[in-house]
């Protein structure tokens, strides 16, 4: 295949250019910054400059293309100034739509555009398929309104509502330190469902979204098997043999994260019902075998 990707420099995009170029597949990167495109992807033949938020792309880089595959987006973790909500959504938001209008009449079959677990706001216990419906806040709006930018293109479309990635890099970074800190605890009550997936299987689930026909619309791309935040945390320091009985409250987390707060005290109980329903394979569906495999992979 040849496939175009938007975003490759991040921490999915990179795993899945070098993850595509590995099947024998052709991949041709849209980025703002080559040099590091270049140190990221360094098998990347076809490296094209641009910013998709205020670059209208040409026509003839769609030339040949089968699939395009829309990871770009500020990162999100961090204090949400206005101006970083405001560039979190327009690097999602606007990017999308100027790429699906870049993209019109040009023949491509597939786009697999990224959203997130922010989609489904802050739900509880209630297990949440693809078919559930959206819910609020900052980042679930966000998610609205990627997602409906992306609605506008012509060929297949899946929204790839991605959960909390696990690898080299990622939330893996940040854990890992507070671990080796001797500071891991639960998060307000701990009781909140955080939905995970390993690498591996991000980058399984995008392929297979490419691949098959079957899928559309919505895909939840996350372990048949979320935890609760607490469970999650203790597998953690079980498996990194470090203490866990530092608690952080909900107040004191809000006080320090403000508005980024919900991102971590959030429920979202995500389940991959079309991923399994369609016959993507999990490599890891079990928590303490992917996080066992990313700390032995660490260490070589």
């Amino acid at each position: 295949m040849r496939v175009l990707l938007v975003g490759g420099t991040g921490f999915i995009g990179a795993a899945l250019a070098n993850s595509l170029i590995e099947d024998g597949d052709e991949v041709v990167c849209i980025t703002r910054n080559p040099a590091k495109a270049i140190q990221k992807i360094p098998q990347v033949e076809n490296i094209h400059h641009a910013d998709v938020v205020s670059d209208l792309l040409p026509k003839s880089i769609f030339s040949n293309v089968d699939a395009v595959v829309n990871l770009a987006g500020k990162r999100i973790p961090g204090i949400w100034t206005k101006r970083t909500k405001n560039l979190i959504l327009s690097t999602r938001q606007i990017a999308t739509q100027n790429l699906v209008d870049a993209m019109r009449d040009s023949g491509v079959g597939v786009l697999v555009n990224g959203s997130a677990l922010g989609y489904y706001g802050d739900r509880g216990d209630e297990i949440l398929s693809e078919s559930a419906d959206a819910g609020s806040g900052f980042l679930a709006d966000v998610c609205k309104s990627w997602e409906n930018s992306a609605h506008k293109f012509e060929g297949r479309l899946v929204l790839l509502r991605s959960g909390h990635v696990l690898g080299l890099g990622g939330l893996m970074t940040p854990m890992k330190i507070i671990a080796n800190l001797g500071l891991l605890g639960k998060l307000g009550s701990g009781e909140q469902w955080w939905p995970w997936i390993h690498m591996d299987d991000e980058i399984g689930i995008i392929k297979h979204a490419i691949k098959s026909v079957k899928i559309t619309g919505p895909l939840n791309a996350s372990s048949p098997n979320p935890l609760r935040q607490k469970d999650f945390i203790k597998s953690l320091a079980k498996i990194m043999k470090r203490p866990c009985f530092f608690p952080s409250t909900s107040m004191m987390i809000r006080t320090v994260l403000s508005e980024f707060s919900t991102e971590i005290l959030s429920s979202r109980r995500m389940v991959p019902s079309l991923a399994v329903s369609s016959g993507y394979k999990f490599l890891y569906p079990e928590f303490e075998d992917a996080i066992s495999q990313i700390i032995e992979m660490g260490r070589r």
